[in-house]
């Protein structure tokens, strides 16, 4: 894959493991805790992403796999639909998305 499609990161969360694997795992929680009241000054804003998180209650859709599961949460935004996967990997991976990353 070519280093334009790909992108790495990682952090030390200090806290308790089911805690972190919860918030990983919990796009709902997205659109409250993680807000921006000035939407212009949001990282994502450059990205039109500002609106993204305005519906609160995104309707889940599971996919059972082969490593675990990925579900997406569709959020309804001003021009369509807004999708957030999140892939869950046995026996405690979580990918979380990251809608600031370079790409």
């Amino acid at each position: 894959m070519p280093s334009s499609h790909r992108y790495s990161s990682k952090w030390d969360q200090s806290c308790n493991w089911a805690q972190g694997l919860e918030g990983n795992v919990d796009s709902s929680h997205v659109g409250f805790l993680h807000k921006w009241f000035d939407p212009d000054a949001s990282p994502e804003a450059a990205n039109a992403g500002a609106s993204r998180y305005e519906d609160k209650a995104p309707v889940l859709t599971v996919k059972e796999t082969e490593f675990g599961y990925v579900y997406g949460a569709r959020r309804t935004t001003a021009t369509g639909y807004y999708w957030r996967l999140t892939p869950f990997i046995l026996p405690c991976y979580t990918m979380a998305p990251d809608p600031a990353a370079p790409g």
